[in-house]
């Protein structure tokens, strides 16, 4: 799979963000390509091209590469687990909602959704999160 060709950032801007070592082994493109894909249905024009819309588009391409073995950074998506020490008791939940594109389950896609000017990549999560919390009245 290729980069698409309208698409203004490559693996380098990525990796850059992510701290992903790049090798053979690494294909960074279909992280790339799902990030300007939504970057075009959620913003299209309303961010015109330059470094606000590289920035955005690497935060996304590196949300979406974090929850997959090519990311070798610090930050991983936990998976339930639960431990016990005598009287303590340690619960950890996974910090994933189960959704693809809950950008705050990751420190870059916080990032993306605060470098976002228009709010546009912020709608779906926040709308997911006061359904969850029973505030939406419908």
């Amino acid at each position: 799979m290729a980069i698409d060709s309208s698409c203004p950032i490559d693996e380098q801007d990525v990796a850059d963000i992510a701290g992903i070592t790049l090798d053979s082994a690494q294909n960074l493109d279909p992280f790339i390509n799902a990030a300007c894909a939504m970057f075009d249905s959620r913003i299209g024009s309303l961010i015109g091209e330059g470094t606000l819309k590289n920035s955005i588009l690497s935060y996304l391409a590196a949300h979406f590469a974090s929850f997959s073995d090519v990311y070798d950074g610090e930050f991983q998506a936990q998976t339930a687990e639960s431990e016990k020490l005598g009287d303590a008791n340690v619960k950890m939940g996974s910090n994933v909602s189960g959704s693809d594109d809950d950008l705050a389950s990751s420190p870059f896609g916080i990032q993306a959704m605060a470098l976002d000017t228009t709010g546009r990549l912020r709608l779906k999560t926040t709308a997911k999160r006061i359904t969850a919390m029973g505030l939406d009245n419908t």
